[in-house]
């Protein structure tokens, strides 16, 4: 379906997280705050991405497939 649920033990719950999502050419094609543990990838399709996920002075950066099928 394209929602992307992610646990994020690292941060604080109150703050919001600056969720960019890059594809493999780099290119980054979403960069937003988030409240929710949880990003909509269902416009894109199916292929590799990077997540960063940053709060503060912490930053994680995931690996994603991405199959919709």
């Amino acid at each position: 379906n394209g929602i992307l649920y992610f646990n994020s033990d690292i941060f604080m719950k109150d703050i919001p997280i600056i969720a960019k999502v890059f594809d493999l050419g780099g290119r980054s094609v979403i960069s937003k705050k988030i409240t929710e543990e949880k990003i909509d990838l269902s416009e894109f399709e199916n292929g590799i991405y990077i997540l960063e996920l940053q709060q503060r002075n912490k930053i994680t950066k995931n690996k994603i497939i991405l199959n919709k099928d």
